[in-house]
């Protein structure tokens, strides 16, 4: 069994709701908690293709940052690699583009592809994504995720690639038994 990896989540929210913690804050917590890393979950960038790149800028000379901003498109690929960015989140029900291919002639940056499972039907209609990146975020909304019917295609998609796990549910004890690659946490369940 692989040793999971944790990588705490930090919510940047869509409207003008302040984030509770600085960056000194957030810097000392990560350092006790012993990361090195932070996933910035952008509802801004994600809802209304207006990413906080500002935010990333600030913190990226702190962490290494995985930025799901939702692009759309390479350009907005290319705005994620210059705010700082080391890992960059695909989420394929907003990617417009048919491959990852024009990412990698552009960065060697990791590329993950966000899968929401709660409003997918199957991982296989997307095996091409999949094959092209270094890795796959499930995010699990819905505790009754872990439906028979895509089960065995999520066990096939852990066994292929490496796969970290954001879930609602707070099913770390089920998702464990997968091996996995990591888990993602709220940075609110280490405050």
């Amino acid at each position: 069994m692989v040793v999971m990896e944790y990588v705490p989540v930090l919510y940047l929210p869509s409207n003008d709701q302040k984030i509770g913690l600085n960056a000194i804050d957030l810097k000392n917590l990560m350092k006790k908690e012993g990361f090195t890393e932070l996933y910035l979950l952008d509802e801004l960038g994600i809802k209304k293709n207006k990413p906080q790149y500002d935010f990333y800028q600030r913190f990226s000379t702190i962490f290494d940052l995985w930025v799901d901003t939702g692009p759309r498109n390479i350009g907005d690929v290319v705005d994620d690699v210059f705010s700082g960015a080391k890992r960059i989140i695909i989420r394929l029900d907003l990617w417009t583009e048919d491959s990852l291919k024009s990412i990698r002639e552009i960065t060697d940056h990791e590329i993950y592809v966000a899968v929401d499972l709660n409003s997918f039907g199957s991982l296989s209609e997307n095996r091409l994504f999949f094959d092209e990146a270094d890795g796959v975020v499930l995010f699990v909304t819905d505790t009754n995720t872990l439906r028979f019917k895509i089960e065995s295609e999520i066990n096939q998609l852990i066994k292929d690639t490496a796969v970290y796990v954001f879930d609602m549910g707070k099913n770390e004890h089920i998702w464990s038994l997968k091996d996995i690659k990591g888990f993602l946490r709220d940075i609110n369940h280490y405050l």
